[in-house]
């Protein structure tokens, strides 16, 4: 190794040590992901400067295509790492890149290696006869190799712990990892063996339906396809995927193609200590890609203990697509997707509508197409109408190929609730979904923003939660958190969690208008103009030029009436439905102007019509008669 590989950086009450890829602060040990360490460096190496995000990206994932969010978790995950102290000592630079605010000094390792060698002697001279002490020894013999600030008599004094522990947990045979009440679980991308494109294409394929598979088993929570793909073909430890997942034990392996054969390779591994707990091989035709799911399938639910009941069993022999093409087509719309802008959507539709065409029988392609549809009628550009009667022809035929497909009925109840305004039948879908799906974090999503609706907030709220339990690095979903704090008009609670969203997506246009919205009603004038700037440069482009001079340049009540003039002008009024110009014309005092766009509103069964009894923002109009008119003609209940 390099003499450059061997150095420790000190600052502050830091120390990074390169060597064994450590922090510590005092004598205490850090835990961090090696992306977080890797990251750490770069900053350490250029204190005091600007390191732009390209620059970053370009060290930590060279001659990779990465996401931009891979960056924003990772600075996450980081600062964490630090506690309240990250702020200021990790400082975001708006549109160029991060800075360390920390003098650093520069050493060598060569120190360390003594004492290290000391605990190393140390463990090895310990000789004990239980079998399960005896690995549990030997597990902290390999890591003494790695970890660099450890003392002998700290380990002697943990050796004594763990035996005692051991001894307990011996007595009891039916203790293991796995029979915890309630597993968190990560199924990573199979990677790639054979080095071609479609066996990635096909690996990516199995783990999305194996992911489906498992989220349907209510003992277990299962992170979604969109959480995982940023380990796809990427180095990671256990320790790195247990902070950034929050799990406790994550399913990995192989897949390789030859000779007219697929052999896929899948182990189990325990996140606290990296063990794996179980492992096995599947070789099948390459002809019978069913047969390989499935027998996939059964193996993973084997190693995993599970004791399946009818209903599970009926659900193991559920299949999604067995085309590759198809399946990898929907996973790259699925990422479109969650971008949650228009030019996005639009991506989405054209992928989903590819992948039901390369595999007419995709009931999970069909639902895309729905979800698609149903968004991209709230975000601009296409008719109302015609959008939701796409979404509702593609939702009926993913139920008439899979009536148990949880994810569909999921669909279903959004439509009813947000275009037909049918809470009852909503809310009934929902609970089906759940029931089929109960590890579908967007159920558990749309679902609280239709209790919402109703006034329900904490229920609303607990909903997403668990949705965050089951998504916790998704931006909609805490964006979405965050507005039903502001609906409840907890607003610094509100802000509080659209701010999280920064280090996960970066000026995400949804969190930025719910801060504007939030930063408005508690008098913040100079935050509510610079969030709705940040907001309207994505999702608006063109909008008063987006210059941010000219937003701060104006009193919030001339740019409520620059804004309502300007979104109700071609061409920026084709992007915004009738509630939203109703949003900007009450902002701007215009009141007889909100209520005519409220009429377009609710011609248009537009989705945001069913919150106008609990957003704050239209408080100016409540005390007029049409507003309660209007809910009336609405069947909405104000």
């Amino acid at each position: 190794m390099a003499e450059a590989d061997h150095r420790n950086f000190e600052f502050g009450e830091y120390r990074l040590l390169t060597e064994d890829g450590t922090l510590w602060s005092g004598d205490e040990r850090i835990q961090v992901t090696q992306k977080a360490l890797e990251l750490l460096t770069v900053l350490l190496e250029n204190p005091g400067r600007v390191v732009s995000r390209d620059e970053i990206t370009e060290r930590l994932w060279p001659e990779t295509f990465v996401d931009e969010n891979n960056l924003s978790v990772t600075v996450s995950m980081l600062r964490k790492a630090f506690g309240v102290q990250a702020v200021e000592l990790i400082e975001t630079i708006p549109r160029k890149g991060y800075r360390l605010n920390a003098e650093v000094a520069v050493s060598s390792n060569s120190a360390m290696v003594i004492e290290r060698e000391f605990t190393r002697t140390a463990i090895e001279k310990i000789q004990i006869d239980d079998p399960e002490t005896s690995r549990a020894i030997a597990q902290l013999k390999a890591r003494s190799n790695r970890q660099g600030y450890v003392l002998g008599f700290v380990v002697l004094c943990l050796i004594s712990i763990i035996s005692l522990i051991v001894w307990g947990v011996s007595r009891d045979s039916t203790f293991t990892f796995l029979r915890s009440d309630k597993r968190q679980i990560a199924v990573l991308p199979l990677r790639d063996l054979s080095q071609s494109q479609t066996s990635k294409q096909l690996g990516l394929g199995l783990t999305d339906a194996l992911i489906t598979k498992l989220s349907g088993l209510k003992d277990l929570t299962v992170r979604p396809t969109s959480s995982v793909l940023d380990f796809a073909d990427k180095q990671f430890t256990p320790e790195s995927i247990g902070r950034a997942m929050k799990v406790d034990t994550y399913l990995d392996g192989t897949i390789q193609q030859e000779g007219g054969r697929i052999r896929v390779y899948v182990q189990l591994v325990q996140v606290s200590n990296g063990e794996v707990v179980w492992a096995d091989t599947i070789d099948e035709s390459e002809s019978d890609l069913i047969q390989l799911q499935d027998s996939i399938s059964r193996k993973v639910f084997s190693g995993l203990r599970i004791e399946l009941s009818s209903g599970q069993k009926e659900l193991l022999a559920r299949r999604e697509s067995t085309v590759p093409e198809a399946n990898a087509l929907y996973l790259k719309a699925r990422f479109f997707w969650n971008k949650r802008n228009s030019e996005n959507i639009k991506k989405s539709i054209e992928l989903f509508e590819q992948a039901v065409e390369k595999d007419p029988s995709f009931a999970l392609g069909f639902v895309g197409v729905a979800d698609a549809y149903q968004n991209m009628s709230e975000y601009g550009g296409i008719d109302r109408k015609l959008a939701m009667e796409k979404a509702r022809a593609a939702i009926i035929r993913a139920i008439e190929l899979n009536s148990e497909l949880g994810e569909a009925y999921c669909s279903l109840g959004y439509l009813q609730g947000f275009y037909d305004w049918d809470f009852a039948a909503a809310e009934k879908s929902f609970k089906k979904a759940i029931e089929f799906a109960p590890n579908y974090a967007t159920a558990h999503q749309w679902y609280g923003e239709l209790l919402i609706a109703q006034g329900r907030i904490e229920e609303s709220i607990k909903r997403l939660d668990r949705a965050l339990e089951i998504d916790p690095v998704s931006p909609i979903i805490l964006t979405d958190l965050a507005s039903f704090y502001y609906v409840a008009r907890r607003y610094d609670e509100a802000i509080e969690t659209a701010n999280k969203v920064e280090d996960l997506t970066p000026n995400f246009p949804l969190a930025k208008y719910f801060l504007a919205f939030c930063y408005a009603q508690k008098g913040m004038e100079v935050e509510t103009k610079r969030s709705y700037y940040l907001a309207d440069k994505t999702w608006l482009p063109g909008l008063m030029n987006t210059d941010e001079s000219i937003y701060m340049s104006l009193t919030l009540h001339e740019l409520y009436i620059r804004r309502y003039r300007e979104v109700t002008t071609p061409p920026l009024s084709n992007y915004l439905n009738g509630y939203q110009k109703a949003m900007n014309a009450v902002l701007a005092g215009d009141n007889d102007g909100a209520f005519k766009w409220l009429e377009v509103s609710l011609t248009g069964r537009d989705r945001w019509f069913v919150n106008l009894p609990m957003d704050p923002i239209w408080d100016p109009l409540r005390s007029d008669p049409r507003f309660a008119e209007i809910l009336k003609r609405g069947g909405i209940n104000g």
